[in-house]
């Protein structure tokens, strides 16, 4: 079974097969294929898996349906319009389209350490001045998906325990050009497009990734209700498979990216998200919060540990304004016709032993993707 990792973090040449505990374990990775290549894990003390073997490959985001239609790859994700439209309009038949509630909050990350982006008055007009909704209905344009905008890294909306802590109005861009104003930032000389302040533009890098033009879209849209208040929020395009060097060096302004949930569960959440630590991109977090974490995990009460998870989040994001959330969005993938076991499944953990190819369905998956043997293993040195 071969399938694509659109958004993916780069390949790394670091692999260890030895350090992996999983049914699977690495047989190839090509890192100039952009093929990383499994085979069951003979130490592996479960269910032995259905399949022989499990291929992953790496595809810029335009290129993964044409992947698909050719039997490169053996599943496709087809969550905005364009991409359903483009599948649809091929064929309606050889696969089933599946869909059901991403278990993720997307939104932008904004980097304290970039340029401009370390004034905390910035911050707070981008919050203020974002139109989350609009952001939203771009991406879920033509899939027929409908949802409240949510404002927390924490839980699902849908949870009985969720609280909104957005911490202002959005789609406020008087709100923004007050915040800005007070912290100095003016047009300086009339006429100008820009806010500056000291003779430095209110210039904010937004890093993207890849060619998908939804998020081309959402964007070009972030873009133009940030100039509406003298933003310049100047877009940095490359590679998708430069996110992973990028983001990890921390070499953003603001980025665009979702967080998956493993679980109902936010304990750990906030370390993530607003702690000192290296899992917090922002670089933004304190003393008093990282206590406040630390001493989450010894509250035994879920109702008390949940209600404290979330007063953290809150006192984080009204403080540093520094996770944008606008969306948790829709799983909507097409699969080969007759695989099995592979699909939206909310918190439940996939259990890659089961996936596999229905008996009836006319062929067994090893008729697509790649050839194991043509691949060449990555020199670990």
């Amino acid at each position: 079974m071969d399938t694509p990792e659109e958004f993916n973090d780069g390949f790394v040449n670091d692999v260890r097969p030895e350090y992996r505990a999983g049914p699977f374990t690495v047989d190839v990775m090509d890192v100039a294929a952009n093929v990383i290549s499994l085979v069951p894990n003979e130490n592996w003390w479960g269910e032995e898996p259905v399949l022989e073997r499990l291929n992953f490959a790496a595809y810029e985001t335009s290129a993964t349906i044409p992947a698909f239609q050719n039997g490169e790859i053996d599943a496709v994700a087809v969550a905005n319009r364009p991409r359903y439209e483009e599948l649809t309009e091929w064929s309606d038949e050889g696969y089933d389209i599946r869909r059901g509630q991403r278990m993720a909050t997307c939104g932008f990350v904004l980097n304290g350490d970039a340029t401009t982006l370390d004034d905390v008055a910035v911050r707070e007009a981008i919050f203020r001045v974002l139109d989350r909704e609009q952001l939203a209905a771009i991406q879920f344009e033509g899939i027929n998906w409908e949802e409240d905008t949510p404002g927390s890294w924490l839980m699902m909306p849908f949870d009985d325990r969720y609280e909104d802590a957005y911490p202002v109005e959005d789609d406020d861009a008087e709100g923004a050009a007050e915040v800005l104003e007070e912290a100095g930032w003016v047009f300086e000389d009339e006429g100008d497009e820009y806010r500056s302040r000291d003779g430095e533009e209110l210039r904010v890098v937004f890093n993207t990734f890849g060619d998908d033009p939804i998020n081309q879209a959402m964007t070009q849209a972030a873009q133009s209700m940030a100039a509406g208040v003298g933003v310049n929020l100047d877009i940095n395009n490359q590679g998708s498979g430069q996110f992973g060097d990028v983001v990890g060096n921390r070499d953003f302004g603001l980025v665009n990216m979702c967080y998956g949930k493993a679980g109902a569960d936010p304990t750990s959440a906030p370390n993530q998200f607003y702690s000192t630590g290296d899992g917090n991109l922002t670089g933004l977090g304190d003393e008093e919060l990282d206590e406040r974490i630390s001493e989450l995990f010894g509250i035994e009460d879920d109702d008390e540990r949940f209600a404290e998870a979330h007063a953290i989040e809150q006192e984080a994001l009204s403080t540093y304004f520094h996770y944008l959330a606008y969306s948790n969005g829709p799983v909507i993938t097409a699969f080969r016709e007759g695989l099995a076991n592979y699909g939206p499944s909310l918190f439940e953990t996939r259990d890659w032993t089961l996936v596999g190819w229905e008996s009836d369905a006319g062929h067994d998956g090893t008729d697509t993707g790649v050839d194991a043997e043509e691949l060449e293993d990555t020199d670990e040195e």
